[in-house]
């Protein structure tokens, strides 16, 4: 468990960055140069009385190109991310569902993967 937010995305953005080919960004939309992952902050839950969450669910977008091949890409890209995630303490991959992701005024192909984290 983590102690706070704070140390729980630090943990998952050290996870990230040490992808191979893949760029690492921490925000809220914006530009990316893809391959990319995105971590924007997570929902919190509460499980227990108390000013501190318990729970932290992240969803990290995986963007590709948008080029005719991001089907492949989608597909190459994956796993590297699912197993650097699954590396971090205390965390889950639970999901990872197909979707797009805005990024720099128009939306990118991207797997946006559910992450559970306890706090």
């Amino acid at each position: 468990m983590y102690a706070s937010v704070t140390a729980a995305t630090d943990a998952i953005a050290a996870a990230l960055t040490g992808v191979t080919g893949v760029r690492y960004y921490r925000q809220l939309g914006g530009s990316v140069d893809p391959p990319a992952t995105v971590l924007p902050p997570p929902r919190l839950a509460w499980g227990r009385m108390g000013p501190e969450p318990t729970e932290a669910t992240f969803t990290v977008g995986v963007i590709v190109d948008r080029d005719g091949r991001e089907v492949e890409r989608l597909e190459a890209v994956l796993q590297p991310v699912v197993d650097a995630l699954e590396s971090v303490p205390d965390a889950v991959v639970t999901a990872a569902d197909l979707g797009s992701y805005p990024a720099g005024g128009v939306e990118l192909p991207a797997w946006l993967i559910t992450l559970e984290v306890a706090l």
